[in-house]
């Protein structure tokens, strides 16, 4: 049996546009009433994330919030390096924020699940709680939502790490949704139109829970042993049709660095009825209502980026 592979990850750091929180607000509610009837945003002070219903493992997501890009889909794409692991209190002590709060999406380590998993992070390093999930197929056909304790990742992980403190955030309420772009690729189309055109990198990183509707997720078989190409990657993954309520950690950056090959947006969920995996886009457009907090990062952390893309 193969063992996951850790390695002392590599790192390059990167300052971000910090835009202020209102402009960003408005720039939210511009390009989300483009795409849903019903939008409401503003700037709030941060709720304890840590009550009913959100459940996460730190009170805020406010403290020098940074966005963590670890390792990324090259590591599925190469067989040699599926069993890429990272450790959570590493990937923190090189952002700088040793006792991290950290959520997001990832890949679950196969050490420790016993098989290719997707990851819902949910890990606060000062406070010692590891409440994660992993979402697996256990009979190659059903996933199952299980609970992850662990400090290990595994080949890729997209993380919003902060100091977990409480503090202004952009909190946004949506429903009914009349355009064709999903809620994360709405507003991340928003921010690109105002900030690439300045030349400014912006990430935003957060929580938010679909309240009413369906959603369209893919949750990861185990790893089928050879490397794979990217076409390939659609026919492998496994799709589901998945009920709210369900809440989502999901992080976005406006644009690609070339060298550094980063993922623009990645959003995973779980929920309490034991439904989790990645989200795509909600299919029940009339019902759907979402709400969620956001706030910006400061920079950008890229921990050991993998080889170049394979054809």
């Amino acid at each position: 049996k193969r063992k996951m592979e850790h390695q002392p990850p590599t790192y390059k750091s990167t300052a971000l546009h910090n835009p202020p929180q209102e402009e960003v607000a408005n720039i939210l509610s511009s390009c989300l009433s483009k795409n849903f009837s019903e939008v409401e945003v503003d700037v709030v002070d941060c709720p304890d994330l840590t009550q009913s219903p959100w459940n996460l493992a730190g009170k805020g997501i406010c403290g020098h919030p940074k966005l963590l890009d670890i390792g990324g889909e090259n590591n599925l794409f190469y067989c040699k390096n599926n069993l890429r692991s990272f450790r959570f209190d590493e990937c923190a002590r090189l952002s700088e924020i040793p006792g991290a709060f950290m959520i997001g999406p990832g890949a679950g380590c196969r050490d420790v699940v016993g098989i290719n998993s997707e990851m819902i992070a949910n890990v606060n390093i000062a406070e010692g709680k590891y409440k994660s999930y992993v979402s697996v197929l256990s009979d190659g056909k059903e996933p199952l939502q299980k609970e992850y304790d662990s400090n290990r990742m595994g080949m890729l992980c997209n993380l919003l790490a902060s100091e977990g403190k409480s503090g202004k955030v952009i909190h946004f309420k949506v429903a009914k949704r009349t355009g064709e772009l999903n809620i994360v690729s709405c507003i991340r189309a928003g921010l690109r139109e105002y900030y690439t055109p300045k030349e400014q990198l912006v990430s935003l990183g957060g929580t938010f829970r679909m309240t009413k509707g369906s959603v369209y997720a893919h949750v990861m078989p185990d790893f089928c042993g050879k490397d794979i190409k990217v076409a390939e990657v659609k026919d492998w993954l496994k799709f589901f049709h998945f009920q709210a309520p369900i809440t989502c950690l999901s992080v976005l950056i406006t644009e690609d660095i070339p060298e550094l090959n980063l993922r623009l947006e990645h959003t995973h969920f779980f929920s309490d009825h034991n439904q989790a995996g990645h989200f795509h886009y909600d299919t029940t457009p009339d019902e759907v209502e979402y709400e969620g907090y956001f706030v910006v990062c400061e920079e950008l952390c890229r921990i050991s980026q993998p080889f170049p893309d394979p054809q």
